[in-house]
Protein backbone atom coordinates (compact mmCIF):
# COMPACT_ATOMS: atom_id res chain seq x y z
CA UNK A 1 0.00 0.00 0.00
CA UNK A 2 1.49 3.64 -0.80
CA UNK A 3 1.85 6.22 1.23
CA UNK A 4 -1.08 8.95 1.24
CA UNK A 5 -1.06 12.34 2.72
CA UNK A 6 -3.93 15.38 4.06
CA UNK A 7 -3.92 18.41 5.38
CA UNK A 8 -4.10 19.30 8.51
CA UNK A 9 -4.46 22.54 10.57
CA UNK A 10 -5.07 24.24 13.82
CA UNK A 11 -8.69 25.04 14.62
CA UNK A 12 -8.91 28.53 16.32
CA UNK A 13 -11.57 27.26 18.66
CA UNK A 14 -15.84 27.72 19.25
CA UNK A 15 -18.09 26.19 21.09
CA UNK A 16 -17.92 22.78 19.69
CA UNK A 17 -14.31 22.69 19.39
CA UNK A 18 -11.25 23.52 21.39
CA UNK A 19 -8.35 25.42 20.23
CA UNK A 20 -5.93 24.22 19.02
CA UNK A 21 -7.56 20.57 17.74
CA UNK A 22 -6.19 19.20 14.88
CA UNK A 23 -8.03 19.34 11.65
CA UNK A 24 -8.07 17.12 8.27
CA UNK A 25 -8.80 18.96 5.08
CA UNK A 26 -12.00 17.54 3.78
CA UNK A 27 -11.90 20.03 0.58
CA UNK A 28 -11.52 24.03 -0.63
CA UNK A 29 -13.59 25.87 -2.30
CA UNK A 30 -14.56 29.47 -2.91
CA UNK A 31 -11.31 30.02 -4.40
CA UNK A 32 -8.81 29.30 -1.07
CA UNK A 33 -11.43 31.47 0.93
CA UNK A 34 -13.35 28.31 2.43
CA UNK A 35 -12.29 24.62 3.27
CA UNK A 36 -14.56 21.70 4.41
CA UNK A 37 -12.73 20.04 7.83
CA UNK A 38 -13.24 17.01 10.04
CA UNK A 39 -12.24 17.82 13.77
CA UNK A 40 -12.99 16.06 16.97
CA UNK A 41 -15.58 17.87 19.14
CA UNK A 42 -15.12 18.33 22.31
CA UNK A 43 -16.98 15.35 22.83
CA UNK A 44 -14.68 13.60 21.43
CA UNK A 45 -16.56 13.00 18.32
CA UNK A 46 -15.76 13.56 14.62
CA UNK A 47 -17.72 16.43 12.94
CA UNK A 48 -17.36 17.91 9.72
CA UNK A 49 -16.95 22.09 9.74
CA UNK A 50 -17.33 24.71 6.98
CA UNK A 51 -15.47 27.82 7.71
CA UNK A 52 -13.26 30.13 6.33
CA UNK A 53 -9.14 29.56 5.96
CA UNK A 54 -8.26 32.28 8.34
CA UNK A 55 -9.90 30.44 11.69
CA UNK A 56 -7.42 27.93 10.96
CA UNK A 57 -3.40 28.25 11.57
CA UNK A 58 -0.20 26.34 10.70
CA UNK A 59 -1.27 24.60 7.51
CA UNK A 60 0.84 21.32 6.86
CA UNK A 61 0.80 17.66 5.38
CA UNK A 62 0.57 14.92 7.17
CA UNK A 63 0.57 10.85 6.84
CA UNK A 64 -2.88 9.64 6.71
CA UNK A 65 -3.04 6.23 8.40
CA UNK A 66 -4.57 3.17 6.48
CA UNK A 67 -8.10 3.14 9.27
CA UNK A 68 -8.65 7.06 8.33
CA UNK A 69 -8.00 7.12 4.08
CA UNK A 70 -11.96 5.85 3.96
CA UNK A 71 -13.31 9.48 4.53
CA UNK A 72 -10.11 11.39 3.24
CA UNK A 73 -10.10 10.61 0.02
CA UNK A 74 -11.58 13.71 -1.38
CA UNK A 75 -8.65 15.87 -0.29
CA UNK A 76 -5.50 13.22 -0.04
CA UNK A 77 -2.16 13.36 -2.16
CA UNK A 78 0.42 9.89 -2.92
CA UNK A 79 2.81 12.83 -3.54
CA UNK A 80 4.30 14.45 -0.08
CA UNK A 81 5.27 17.43 -1.77
CA UNK A 82 2.28 18.31 -3.50
CA UNK A 83 0.55 18.23 0.04
CA UNK A 84 2.98 20.35 1.11
CA UNK A 85 2.74 23.04 -1.39
CA UNK A 86 -1.19 22.99 -0.86
CA UNK A 87 -0.75 23.40 2.49
CA UNK A 88 2.21 26.82 2.14
CA UNK A 89 -0.54 28.11 -0.37
CA UNK A 90 -4.02 27.99 2.31
CA UNK A 91 -1.68 28.81 5.39
CA UNK A 92 0.10 32.44 3.48
CA UNK A 93 -3.80 33.10 1.55
CA UNK A 94 -4.91 32.45 5.63
CA UNK A 95 -2.23 35.03 7.03
CA UNK A 96 -3.09 37.44 4.50
CA UNK A 97 -6.40 37.59 5.34
CA UNK A 98 -5.84 37.76 9.56
CA UNK A 99 -3.72 40.40 8.90
CA UNK A 100 -6.09 42.40 6.35
CA UNK A 101 -8.75 41.75 8.89
CA UNK A 102 -6.49 43.08 12.13
CA UNK A 103 -5.64 46.28 10.12
CA UNK A 104 -9.54 46.65 9.33
CA UNK A 105 -10.22 46.29 13.39
CA UNK A 106 -7.38 48.92 13.77
CA UNK A 107 -8.83 51.29 11.45
CA UNK A 108 -11.99 50.77 12.81
CA UNK A 109 -10.95 51.72 16.71
CA UNK A 110 -8.79 54.81 15.56
CA UNK A 111 -12.02 55.85 13.80
CA UNK A 112 -11.02 55.86 10.03
CA UNK A 113 -13.52 53.74 9.22
CA UNK A 114 -17.56 53.86 10.11
CA UNK A 115 -19.83 51.08 11.69
CA UNK A 116 -20.29 49.64 7.87
CA UNK A 117 -16.44 49.40 6.90
CA UNK A 118 -16.66 52.42 5.17
CA UNK A 119 -13.37 54.94 5.00
CA UNK A 120 -14.06 58.32 7.44
CA UNK A 121 -12.46 61.09 4.17
CA UNK A 122 -13.10 64.02 6.69
CA UNK A 123 -12.03 62.75 9.73
CA UNK A 124 -8.77 64.01 11.04
CA UNK A 125 -6.57 63.24 14.14
CA UNK A 126 -3.92 64.86 15.76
Amino acid sequence: MSDVYGIVANHSGDAVVSPGALCWLCGVYGGQDQVSVRVRSRGGRWVRRDMATWKLSNYRSKWLPPVDRKWRDESSWTDRGEAATVARRLDTAAQAERARRNMREVERMAGLLDENGVRNEGVLHD
